[in-house]
């Protein structure tokens, strides 16, 4: 089966980054230095995850209640977790029409007296129009975020995506285009944020942590393959107490993988199983009950680890995987481009248009059906050929998250484009294992299915 977003990795950088002979931070150049030569920044720090940078972006605001943070409503739910924990109130605006990202005149329906920030969101490798957005956030006088989790390497205006803000946040967990499991950074130019962090608010994960995340990474890679597809690996088990267990045990990093994956297959499937049983009880039996009694849903934020910084062993992985970034991106473009060419014409599909004065390298093909009703049958249909098609990652635009609801503020009474989006949105897979053979498949579902 094709996964949509298999992570590209060398195995044998892998087991050198699990051994417990892993270099600190300070032996030859740096993953921070690597960034800060591609994108221009005062200050990069690495996080334990993108959405830990950018909570601590937020923290360095010092929000107030009553402050206000606009960013679009098709976005991670995590972003407005993280600005509900700073204090902040969410204030979340439409995309464009047929379209998944939100531009300027978007953002600017949601500024108000009360706005300290606005956050700037690339999507799947498309850059969103910067020079506007920070324009408008210039003009407002407020602070400027760029989340550029989905965006590393694109550029926009002649400059990479992250160089407009007052601060930008990186990511490399899976679905990315470095992946090392879990990790992030933060990119700060605003003299105002550009604080010294006390080293203990960043103190990096155990050794065990670090190993179990990666072995995390191993395994969804392994999984994804087109010969040994299983079960993609859900984020939370990534550093779970099995794989904890498995990297308790990790010293020799020339251990055969194939042995190790066998080993690790049995309680990962088992995880699986008891994690679909938990969202199974959560959606179709206690949600019905609590509607039949009129209680609200309960609000559950996501909980930041104690530690937020990123150690030596995924700093070591991700500075190799950075060096093979700029013809990783190039390889999945080409990819893009093929797709797009096998699908343009067709009737039962809308691609959206690239950016026109960028450069994006998508991390999936994005499409919206023309008749939203027979997405469901073009997944079955794709999947029963041995191709994953997907939809909009985390299901939703946060405005119809129930547990948001009331926490959240909308620009506009209504959020029709992003709703629309939402409900028509498929995305097909553009990593390397992809072959014209594949693309034409595509072609061939939607046009029977779709």
């Amino acid at each position: 089966m094709l996964s949509c977003n298999r992570p590209s990795l060398d195995p044998n950088e892998l087991l050198q980054a699990l051994s417990d002979n892993a270099p600190g931070p300070g032996s030859g150049n740096t993953m921070e230095q690597a960034i800060a030569n591609r994108i221009p920044a005062q200050r990069v720090q690495l996080t334990h995850r993108g959405i830990a940078a950018l909570e601590i972006a937020l923290a360095q605001l010092s929000l107030q209640p009553g402050d206000e943070v606009v960013v679009s409503s098709m976005t991670y739910p995590g972003v407005a977790d993280a600005i509900l924990r700073c204090g902040g109130i969410p204030v979340l605006v439409d995309t464009q029409p047929h379209h998944f990202l939100s531009g300027a005149s978007e953002l600017r329906t949601g500024l108000t007296s009360q706005t300290r920030a606005i956050i700037a969101t690339h999507l799947f490798g498309v850059p969103c129009d910067m020079p506007a957005i920070a324009e408008l956030a210039q003009a407002r006088r407020c602070y400027l975020i760029e989340d550029c989790a989905q965006a590393l390497g694109t550029t926009i205006g002649g400059r990479p995506s992250g160089a407009y803000g007052d601060c930008s946040l990186l990511s490399f967990g899976f679905e990315k285009h470095l992946s090392i499991g879990r990790g992030g950074a933060l990119l700060t130019r605003s003299t105002d944020l550009h604080r010294t962090l006390p080293p203990e608010m960043l103190p990096p994960p155990p050794p065990t942590e670090e190993r179990a995340i990666l072995l995390g990474l191993w395994l969804a890679w392994y999984g994804s393959s087109r010969s040994r597809h299983r079960h993609s690996i859900p984020d939370p088990l990534v550093s779970g107490q099995w794989l904890r267990h498995h990297a308790n045990h990790w010293r020799n990093p020339v251990q055969n993988p194939e042995i190790l994956c066998q080993r690790l297959w049995k309680d990962i499937e088992f995880a699986l199983a008891r994690e679909r049983f938990r969202q199974w009880w959560k959606t179709r039996i206690m949600r019905p009950v609590r509607q039949r009694l009129g209680l609200p849903e309960p609000f559950t934020s996501t909980t930041l680890c104690p530690f937020q910084g990123m150690g030596p062993m995924r700093s070591q992985f991700a500075l190799a995987q950075w060096q093979r970034l700029a013809d990783q991106n190039e390889r999945r473009q080409e990819q893009v481009r093929a797709l797009r060419d096998a699908l343009s014409g067709r009737p039962e599909l809308h691609l959206p248009t690239p950016p026109r004065n960028g450069t994006g390298y998508e991390l999936m093909q994005i499409g919206f059906l023309r008749e939203p009703g027979r997405r469901n049958t073009l997944i079955q249909q794709a999947a029963q050929h041995g191709y994953e098609i997907g939809r909009l990652p985390w299901r939703l635009p946060l405005h119809l998250y129930p547990r948001l609801k009331d926490t959240v503020r909308k620009a506009t009474p209504s959020l029709p484009h992003c709703e629309q989006a939402a409900a028509a949105m498929i995305c097909l897979p553009t990593h390397e294992e992809v072959t014209p053979h594949d693309h034409q498949q595509f072609r061939e579902l939607i046009q029977r299915w779709a």
